[in-house]
């Protein structure tokens, strides 16, 4: 795992549910997992990993060879008090003042600074004057207003949760969406360097139209998507940094987050991705920002915010529709049939939706134009963090390699070896609570 994924699991432990954590080096964890390689009980093969990475369960104890080993940690921590300051500046829009596209960045605040964080921090200073350049030079004055906040507090992303704690509002009811700069850097299998977009499905059209108008950082020739059109797009595959999106989505805010999957070079025994390409390094960058000035100022300028409820239904119908053929091939013993309706029935709703929004009905007509960008903000709100798995984990991220509910797919796992459903159960209970909820939602609406 990545020092990111680490301190996200650190994170959610000790926020979420209150388990004490300390993060050990890589030597001492590397002698713990010899010690259960070595003498440990080998856990059921269904526990294994998609790479067939056997588990082990601990240590045995009638291991005469290998006898029980006991970790005893000391841990000296001094506890200080330190002030830390968020930075933001806002421009307002001139019809919609209380509608904001959130763009944020994590600053770090010690002498020594980190790469990655300052790489944040600059697109973001970058991106403020480009934006109060345009708005005082060109006399722009956007329909929603723009809100640029650097978060204090380093990678504990204390500045950030501190933030939306005393400003939950501002988060809930008035961010049409928080644009994450920690631009993220991911190994894979890819043969070439891949860029992503990753956000809400209802975003999906928009992304599609950005990456068509920017050139690609290797050939300006081809845009970013006609470079990539052998890669498909799953706007449910998160990415980035966990405890933004988690932070974020618990208020029902959509995340969209940019970055990069790259074929990582094994020049040395470092594990992290970097972009190798030393040539076109800094476009790629370039590009990144491009992307996302492009989504921020459609999302701030568009009469009808560009969420497309007619995409999003559908993606949530193929989603469940995948999960469904899990729970079959697993027999298990939960009630399908509702969310086989659930998902049918908000397909051809979502469907309906789109096609009335589209139509001339609203045009012209101020407050029915808000009460449709309201409907659409409302619908991601339910979806993103519905109030049965607030700040546990949401009902549509992520979604697994095969396009399958993560969230179900896990359950289902560990359920067909402890044969008891229960959970699952209520996943899918709440799941259909949830697509019930936006049916009635958008049908009253």
């Amino acid at each position: 795992m990545s020092l990111h994924e680490l301190e996200s699991v650190a994170y959610e432990l000790n926020e979420n549910f209150h388990v004490p954590v300390h993060l050990v080096t890589s030597s001492d964890s590397n002698r713990m997992l010899r010690e259960l390689r070595d003498g440990g009980v080998i856990a059921p093969d269904e526990w294994a990993s998609e790479t067939g990475e056997k588990s082990y369960l601990g240590i045995n104890p009638n291991n005469a060879t290998f006898p029980a080993a006991v970790v005893e940690m000391k841990v000296n921590v001094i506890y200080t008090q330190e002030t830390i300051s968020n930075v933001m500046g806002t421009i307002y829009g001139d019809m919609e003042s209380d509608r904001f596209v959130v763009i944020g960045a994590v600053r770090d605040e010690s002498v020594a600074g980190g790469s990655d964080l300052d790489l944040g921090t600059a697109h973001l200073l970058e991106m403020a004057q480009a934006f109060a350049n345009i708005k005082f030079a060109e006399k722009w004055g956007p329909r929603r207003g723009v809100r640029f906040c650097s978060w204090g507090g380093g990678k504990s992303m204390k500045g950030l949760s501190e933030y939306i704690k005393a400003n939950k509002y501002v988060f809930g009811e008035q961010t049409i969406a928080y644009i994450d700069l920690d631009l993220y850097i991911e190994r894979s299998s890819t043969e070439k360097t891949v860029f992503e977009v990753a956000s809400s499905p209802a975003l999906h059209k928009l992304i599609q139209q950005v990456l068509h108008q920017v050139p690609h950082p290797e050939d300006k020739q081809f845009t970013i998507a006609d470079w990539q059109y052998d890669q498909p797009v799953n706007p449910f595959v998160s990415h980035g940094n966990q405890i933004i999106r988690n932070t974020v989505h618990s208020q029902g805010t959509v995340v969209i987050s940019v970055g990069y999957s790259v074929k990582q070079i094994k020049d040395s025994e470092e594990t992290s991705a970097v972009l190798h390409d030393s040539e076109h390094h800094d476009q790629y960058h370039l590009a990144a920002s491009r992307v996302i000035s492009l989504m921020a100022l459609q999302l701030m300028d568009d009469q009808q915010l560009p969420l497309n409820l007619g995409n999003y239904t559908k993606f949530i119908h193929d989603v469940f529709a995948r999960s469904l053929v899990d729970l079959s091939n697993a027999q298990a013993n939960v009630d399908i049939e509702m969310l086989s309706n659930s998902i049918d029935n908000l397909s051809r709703i979502g469907k309906a939706f789109q096609d009335f929004v589209s139509s001339d009905v609203n045009k012209g007509i101020p407050l029915g134009i808000r009460r449709m960008n309201d409907i659409k903000m409302g619908v991601d709100k339910i979806l993103t963090s519905p109030p049965e798995l607030r700040y546990t984990s949401p009902l549509l991220y992520d979604t697994a390699p095969d396009g399958s509910s993560q969230l179900l797919k896990e359950a289902i796992k560990t359920a067909s070896i402890t044969k008891n459903w229960d959970q699952v159960q209520q996943i899918v209970s709440a799941i259909n609570r949830a697509l019930q909820e936006v049916m009635s939602y958008l049908q009253l609406s």
